[in-house]
């Protein structure tokens, strides 16, 4: 546990310089020891508490997947998400992170912020990584999920049904 959280604060660290050296290089600052020192004190000196970032909710989800209670057709519940489905939110992470990198400059994404366009904006970047119908659809469905399970923080977006269309697969028929 100790590990992650220090990744994560290593992982925002980078995205804090990132974001400040696109920032700063445009208008010519020298980048330096002194440029680095100020950019670190500053993204360390941060009282943002994480929970206000979508991130954060997603490493949650992944957190507590194997404890999920799902409702079953019988009316019982099974416990726990499969390893195929945690891997799915763990690649939605990734994705997203990326998404955030590219799309808002290493800006990450304040739960409260979210809106229709940001869900739009994902999927459009999404189609312009020319990944699959069937992939972009599954990560819009674990963006819809994220954001049913997030509690107690006014959304500034109504979750629509997200329609997921299959393609249709080949078949490898063999003559």
């Amino acid at each position: 546990e100790k590990s992650k959280a220090i990744k994560l604060q290593l992982d925002q660290l980078k995205k804090d310089i990132i974001f400040q050296y696109n920032n700063d290089f445009p208008t010519g600052l020298t980048i330096d020891n002194n440029w680095f020192e100020k950019v670190i004190q500053k993204s360390t000196s941060q009282n943002v508490d994480e929970v206000e970032f979508f991130i954060y909710h997603i490493n949650e989800s992944i957190k507590n997947a194997p404890f999920k209670k799902i409702p079953q057709k019988n009316g019982k519940y099974k416990v726990g998400l499969s390893d195929g489905r945690i891997k799915g939110i763990k690649q939605f992470k990734n994705i997203f992170e990326t998404f955030e990198i590219e799309k808002y400059n290493s800006n990450r994404i304040r739960v409260t912020s979210i809106t229709d366009n940001t869900i739009t904006d994902f999927e459009q970047w999404m189609n312009s990584k020319e990944y699959s119908i069937n992939y972009i659809g599954k990560h819009l469905s674990n963006f819809k999920m994220i954001l049913r399970e997030i509690k107690n923080i006014e959304l500034n977006i109504i979750i629509k049904d997200i329609k997921i269309i299959n393609e249709e697969k080949e078949s490898d028929d063999i003559i």
